[in-house]
């Protein structure tokens, strides 16, 4: 089976990025992340995604859920960006107070009649009643399966090198699985393994957050790590066909 990564870059993987294309570097591609802390609840205001354009991010990444609930501006948000035309997708918060099953079945609710967006993402992050690394790691591999398995897409998995450290895993199997890194105020991230690149890069929680539409003074920033057309590729889901168990 073919990783996102084999599909959006015909080239050996693992591989070590940035890739050249045309023998020129690849882009890093500016883009934000928000949930309800970047909106005041108790003004009219919502996250206004103009600004975002104009501001010079070129995606957004949209809280939808966490543990088995929904977050309380997805909604909007979700809809604010579709008509925003900036390439948009969601993830969901993954925490140990539910299980996998139930998480990744509320998770693809919020997102089953949603085509053309950017690929799901298992935020796996959370500290609270986090069980031993066994556990932890077995559990996240459920979630990740069964999420595959319910919607015919490859999830990404969001984490920092801190955190995978703890309870991640260097198996190779994580190889089908793109990487969202989240790691501050570096020229690169530390990359854990078994990966040794990523697909995504949140670099810094610092982005001027009324700038870039919200309402809160800071804001989450990440790097796309490729050009502006392979972006515009992830917007066409990682669907696994049943027969040969290829992405398509």
């Amino acid at each position: 089976m073919k990783t996102l990564h084999e599909f959006l870059f015909p080239v050996q993987f693992p591989v070590q990025f940035p890739l050249t294309v045309g023998g020129k570097v690849t882009e890093q591609i500016l883009g934000i992340d928000i949930s309800v802390w970047d909106d005041e609840n108790s003004t009219p205001q919502m996250f206004n995604f103009a600004k975002t354009k104009e501001a010079g991010a070129n995606f957004a990444y949209i809280k939808s859920s966490q543990s088995y609930w929904m977050d309380q501006d997805f909604i909007l948000n979700w809809d604010f960006a579709r008509r925003s035309g900036l390439p948009y997708g969601a993830y969901h918060y993954f925490t140990w107070d539910a299980s996998p099953v139930r998480q990744m079945d509320f998770f693809w609710g919020l997102l089953k009649n949603n085509e053309g967006t950017l690929p799901p993402v298992i935020d796996y992050e959370c500290r609270t009643k986090v069980p031993a690394q066994k556990t932890a790691i077995t559990t996240l591999k459920n979630a990740a399966e069964y999420f595959t398995k319910i919607s015919g897409i490859v999830p990404m998995i969001y984490t920092g090198p801190g955190y995978w450290n703890e309870f991640g895993s260097q198996d190779r199997y994580w190889l089908k699985y793109p990487l969202w890194i989240a790691n501050y105020y570096k020229k690169a991230p530390t990359i854990p393994l078994p990966w040794n690149t990523y697909l995504f890069w949140q670099f810094t929680d610092k982005l001027d957050g009324i700038k870039f539409g919200g309402e809160a003074k800071e804001l989450d920033g990440n790097y796309f790590n490729g050009t502006v057309q392979q972006l515009q590729n992830l917007m066409k889901p990682s669907i696994l066909c049943p027969l040969c168990g290829h992405v398509i």
